[in-house]
């Protein structure tokens, strides 16, 4: 597994690295820490009442799945995954953060890993979905830089992020 390491904004300095199946129980320890307004903005609703399932899709790594983990001191604050698509060029997307970690980096730490990982498997276009009020979020992914259409129906941002640099921004 690649490990690297990244200084947040307060000069913290956190370990990212590849997630495998023995980081579930990690996974499940950092979503059951977020509280109900972060657990809605990563679920769209409230937390799912058995998280072990989406905990062991987080923390899979094969030839369609992809989970990177940011930890401090030995802590997981952040993770972010992929899921490619059946056309082996996208992604779908997802990334959560402990509340008192946001704002310092992890984030962007955490995808700007996704999308190495990306490019090294030829992945060239990451989707996600993001609820409307996730300023925060929307903030990350504009300020990486990517290429980005966004439409928005219903409350949600869908986004397809050209991480090769190919789309206009809206």
């Amino acid at each position: 597994m690649t490990t690297t390491e990244a200084r947040l904004l307060d000069g913290t300095r956190v370990e990212m690295r590849e997630l495998g199946p023995g980081d579930s129980t990690a996974i499940l320890d950092l979503y059951a820490s977020l509280d109900q307004y972060d657990s809605y903005l990563r679920f769209f609703a409230p937390p799912p009442k058995k998280l072990g399932p989406v905990a062991t899709s987080v923390a899979r790594s094969d030839d369609e799945h992809f989970g990177i983990g940011a930890y401090v001191d030995n802590r997981l604050v952040g993770v972010a995954n992929f899921v490619v698509r059946e056309d082996l060029t996208t992604a779908d997307i997802a990334i959560v953060v402990e509340h008192k970690e946001q704002m310092l980096g992890v984030g962007t730490s955490l995808l700007r890993r996704l999308q190495q990982e990306a490019s090294r498997r030829h992945i060239s276009r990451f989707v996600a979905d993001v609820l409307v009020e996730n300023a925060r979020m929307l903030r990350v992914i504009q300020d990486l830089g990517w290429r980005c259409k966004r439409t928005r129906a219903y409350g949600v941002v869908h986004l397809e992020i050209d991480i090769d640099g190919g789309f206009e921004n809206e």
